[in-house]
Parts: structure tokens; C-alpha cells; sequence
């Protein structure tokens, strides 16, 4: 028997008509008697039923949103799902690397998906409801998809929210790298070792724009596997790489050496550190990305991480030479476009140096953004020319 939850606030009714995955504690009439995970019927005051849902009643956001009608989150009810998001996405870019599944983005609120080489399966699992669900839905990914090695990234801060254990599995024989090819660059995936689900589709577009810029002399700070400077390297004299992870720095080399590229310096150290030692050895650069990690996940930290990424920003421009171009940008949730512009305008007029915005940056085609609820909405970026 599925519970009914009531939810009572006038603004979340009207948020749910729109298409709105989330449902906040407050705005519900009694969480007692809920379990972590556990499906329900989301009903107004009247009882009329809104959405299928599954709800954590010790989290802020109680419920989210499986369905706008009464379903039994079942291998068929994935098994749909997955194709009607495959066949959109696959309109936008090649499935065979990719982001298939984005939560929210793309309506299954929790679960995340990557497909790489056409290979290997990347999957996360983030909520204590898409937890319980897994099995289903891994069957469903083998019926549509078929039968891939998977390797389980459970590893990200919200599990811990959720009060889930924070592991890597696997299902199948997962290698413990793959090799994709993005922008017509060839890079070898750490699949066990690496960062998030192994590596970050949400920058594909941004990585090949920065390679359109390539010239001279080119850093790619918090470069994880080198992504921005592999973009480069075909057209640049020289490409830095600087991250704190030495696997990641050694991705950067392997990955560099794959494409016969041979222009490569590769730094393992802290980015900030790294930027008060260019300056101490007056280095510039003709072009610079800087896609640093969140800084924050919560509004506790919020202005904490407002402080970091002005001064970050502030430091780096310093670092660019004239006429040369940064990619800076933020993929922290809470610092929407508007908060990350006032941040790069202050950081500006602190650094003493003349830039302008010539362009902007966002989240790639696969990370799909609900129009009403932009919380799905996380990357942003500007495209910065110094002109003094």
C-alpha cells in the first residue's frame, strides 16, 4: 500500500504543475511515519493526487518527483524512461560518451548515468530512493542499452546527506581505464581512481572553444585529466597543467603523449599555490582556464566560496598577458550567473587589469536544464579578454 503525503503550501503546488522535481520539508502537513527511500502519492489538501514521488523525511528536501502519474517505479517504468531520454540525446550528441542519465535534468531525480568508448558504464546513485531502486534500474540500462560493465561511483557529498555508505563497486569485468575520444582528442579515462564518474562530459563544448583560442603559451589550472589543455595543444607553443592530484597529473602526461602532443609541463601542486609561484617568476600566459571544483554545496558556505572564487579570479588575471583570453568558471550550484558575474566584476577592478567579456559558457547538451527548476542549471562561465 503506497502512502499518500499531503502537501499543503500553495507556492509548491503551483511549483509542482510547473514541473518541479522537489518538495521541501516545510511545505508538507506530516513527514511521521515515512521511511528513508520509501515511494508515495504526493496529494493537495483535497486529496487529489499530484506526482509519484519517494521521500527522505530527515532531509530538507523530503520529497522528489519520480512521475506526474500513479507508477510502480518497476524495470519497465526505467526501461521507458531510458528511451524517451535516449532518443532526444542522441539528436544532440554521441551516446557512445556522454551523460545519458542527468537526475533532475532529465527526470529521474538521484540517478546519474555515463557511457565511455561505448564500453563502460559509469552510474551514481545519490538519494537513499534512487539507492533502493538501483537494481531496476541497472536492468532496464542493460535491456535498452545492453549488457556493459558498470562500474558504481557512490562517492559524492549527497550520499553522506542521505546517510548512505560512500563506495565504488562494479558489475562486470570494469577495466581501471577506458580510452574515449572528445573533439577529436583521444584520452584515457581513470574509471576506478578518477574524479566524480570518472570524468567531466559537462564541459565538452567549453573544452573545444578554448582550443579555438590556442595560442602561445597556455595554462590549464585544476586541470584534472587535461581536458582545456588537451583542447590547446595542437595549437599551442607550450600547455601547463597544474592540479593537486598526482594521478590526475599523470593522466595529463599520458593523455598528452597518446596524442603525440609534446609541449607539456606538468605541475602536481595546490592551484593557489601554484599562481603565487608563476608570480613570483613573472610567467603570463596567452590563454588560461580556470574550472576549479565547487567550492560550496551549501548556503552555509555560500559566502565563503563567494570570498574563494573573487580571489582566485583576482590572482589569475594577473597571470594573462595582454590580449590574451580566460575561461573562468564555477560549477557550484548555489553561485548562479548573476552572483558569478558580480564575482568576475569585483575581481576586475581589484586586479588592476582591463578585461572584457566576449563570450559565455554553459553546461553541455547532455546536461539537460528544466525550465522551471534551476537547480538543474550549475555550470556557468565568461570568456575574458585583457586589453590594456
Amino acid at each position: 500500500m503506497v502512502k499518500e503525503l499531503i502537501v499543503k503550501d500553495k507556492r509548491a503546488l503551483r511549483r509542482i504543475s510547473y514541473g518541479y522535481l522537489w518538495v521541501y520539508s516545510n511545505e508538507v502537513k506530516d513527514l511521521k511515519g515515512f521511511e528513508e527511500g520509501e515511494l508515495c502519492y504526493l496529494t493537495d489538501s483535497k486529496g487529489d493526487f499530484l506526482a509519484t514521488a519517494y521521500v527522505n523525511p530527515h532531509s530538507l528536501i523530503c520529497a522528489r518527483i519520480l512521475s506526474g502519474k500513479k507508477i510502480k517505479p518497476n524495470i519497465q517504468f526505467f526501461e521507458n524512461k531510458l528511451k524517451k531520454i535516449i532518443e532526444y540525446k542522441r539528436k544532440i550528441v554521441d551516446l557512445k560518451n556522454s551523460r545519458i542519465v542527468f537526475a533532475e535534468g532529465d527526470g529521474l531525480p538521484g540517478f546519474i548515468l555515463d557511457f565511455y568508448g561505448g564500453k563502460v558504464l559509469s552510474a551514481q546513485f545519490n538519494t537513499k530512493g534512487a539507492d533502493n531502486l538501483k537494481e531496476e534500474f541497472l536492468k532496464a540500462v542493460e535491456i535498452v542499452l545492453g549488457d556493459y560493465p558498470v562500474v558504481i561511483k557512490n562517492q559524492s557529498v549527497f550520499r553522506e546527506k542521505e546517510n548512505l555508505d560512500v563506495e565504488v563497486s562494479t558489475k562486470g569485468n570494469v577495466p581501471d581505464e577506458v580510452l574515449i575520444e572528445e573533439n577529436g582528442i583521444k584520452m584515457l579515462i581513470p574509471l576506478l581512481k578518477g574524479q566524480k564518474t570518472g570524468y567531466y562530459f559537462d564541459q565538452r563544448e567549453n573544452k573545444k572553444r578554448f582550443g579555438e583560442f590556442a595560442k602561445g603559451e597556455v595554462l590549464d589550472l585544476f586541470s584534472y585529466i587535461g581536458g582545456f589543455g588537451l583542447n590547446a595543444a595542437q595549437k599551442a607553443e607550450s600547455v601547463t597543467f597544474v592540479d593537486s592530484s598526482q594521478t590526475a597529473i599523470d593522466y595529463c602526461k599520458k593523455n598528452m603523449e597518446l596524442n603525440g602532443f609534446e609541449s607539456g609541463e606538468y605541475i602536481k601542486m595546490d592551484a593557489f599555490k601554484a599562481i603565487r609561484e608563476f608570480k613570483k617568476a613573472k610567467r603570463e600566459f596567452d590563454l588560461i582556464s580556470i574550472d576549479p571544483p565547487a567550492f560550496t554545496k551549501s548556503r552555509k558556505t555560500l559566502d565563503r566560496a563567494i570570498k574563494g572564487y573573487a580571489n582566485l579570479n583576482r590572482e589569475v588575471f594577473s597571470l594573462v598577458k595582454k590580449g590574451g583570453i580566460v575561461f573562468t568558471m564555477s560549477c557550484s550550484r548555489l553561485v548562479d550567473i548573476q552572483t558569478f558575474d558580480r564575482i568576475v566584476e569585483k575581481a576586475i577592478v581589484s586586479s588592476g587589469k582591463k578585461l572584457r567579456v566576449i563570450g559565455r559558457l554553459y553546461q553541455a547538451f547532455d546536461h539537460t536544464v528544466l525550465p522551471f527548476m534551476k537547480e538543474t542549471e550549475y555550470l556557468k562561465g565568461l570568456i575574458l579578454m585583457r586589453i590594456d
